[in-house]
């Protein structure tokens, strides 16, 4: 894809976020278990969400990403205790 492509398509992007926080200024009431309503701006309601989702997206793969690794170090442990107890 050539820079001229990719500059217009973040171009883009950025337009419509920009267009979305605009159109998303009003202020929403956030009720949380214990207590009253608490006022917050939508766009800022969408942002901690969305911030919220990817953090928790990359803890998952940042444990799935060790755990993966620990099985295929012990796998290589196990493959070369194997090895050890042959004779050639």
């Amino acid at each position: 894809m050539s820079f001229l492509i990719k500059v217009l398509i973040i171009s883009l992007v950025v337009l419509l976020l920009v267009l979305f926080a605009l159109s998303n200024v009003h202020h929403v009431p956030l009720h949380f278990i214990v207590g009253g309503p608490v006022n917050v701006k939508a766009i800022s309601l969408v942002l901690v969400s969305y911030v919220l989702g990817v953090l928790s997206t990359v803890y998952v793969l940042v444990i799935l990403k060790i755990h993966s690794k620990k099985k295929l170090r012990n796998k290589k442990e196990s493959d070369a205790d194997e090895n050890e107890g042959e004779i050639d």
